[in-house]
């Protein structure tokens, strides 16, 4: 299996995260594409934007979220795209 992750992959999972954070799939794709989270974080529920932030600033927990697969094929798509 090949740990690339092909554009319909993508688009799915955009759509997935685009349902969950009430977030429109085009304006999510373009924020993941300009690096700006925070346009995704004031769309997510109080809560589960805290919980993010929460994880990006501990180091030891962002860097554990970003070996897991899904990461590293998500990091691998847009290093590709640049």
């Amino acid at each position: 299996m090949s740990d690339r992750i092909n554009e319909a992959e993508l688009n799915k999972m955009i759509r997935e995260a685009s349902k969950k954070t009430g977030t429109d799939s085009k304006k999510l794709e373009q924020a993941l594409q300009s690096n700006s989270l925070d346009s995704v974080l004031k769309n997510l529920k109080p809560s589960d934007a805290s919980k993010l932030q929460k994880v990006l600033s501990d180091k030891a927990a962002t860097e554990r979220m970003l070996k897991s697969p899904q990461a590293q094929m998500l990091l691998k798509k847009f290093l590709e795209n640049k």
